[in-house]
């Protein structure tokens, strides 16, 4: 939470206001997917996650059966948050379904990854609809 205000939180007293660009979730070697897409459909109130399913670093660690973690975040109810860790990589897709109070264009998105066995992690990414 402390790293989060010190490099999330902009402008000047009593103006501040939090970039939630500048929030990272989790940190890590485990390779992400090269090509992370998100569509949001407000009448369903759902988020699609798209990505390339391909490991394109032989150098880091990943697998086809890692794990996708998405993290969801609405400030207007500060109080919850959703998180969504039944997807794999080789899938390539996932889909989220938001709270209907949620305003999905005020919902804030990360993304991570973690290995079949919980021992990588990679960094997150934080995502805006398309």
């Amino acid at each position: 939470m402390g790293k989060a205000c010190r490099e999330a939180v902009e402008g000047t007293y009593p103006d501040l206001h939090v970039n939630y660009g500048k929030i990272q979730i989790s940190a890590g070697r485990l390779q992400l997917p090269t090509d992370i897409h998100l569509h949001l459909d407000p009448l369903s109130h759902t988020a699609t996650f798209s990505w390339n399913a391909q490991l394109v670093y032989p150098f880091l660690p990943g697998s086809a059966n890692d794990r996708i973690n998405i993290v969801c975040f609405d400030p207007v109810h500060p109080a919850e948050v959703k998180t969504s860790p039944e997807y794999i990589r080789a899938v390539g897709k996932a889909v989220v379904t938001l709270d209907e109070m949620w305003h999905p264009a005020t919902t804030h998105f990360w993304i991570y990854f973690t290995s079949h066995d919980l021992q990588d992690i990679s960094n997150s990414v934080y995502i805006q609809p398309e």
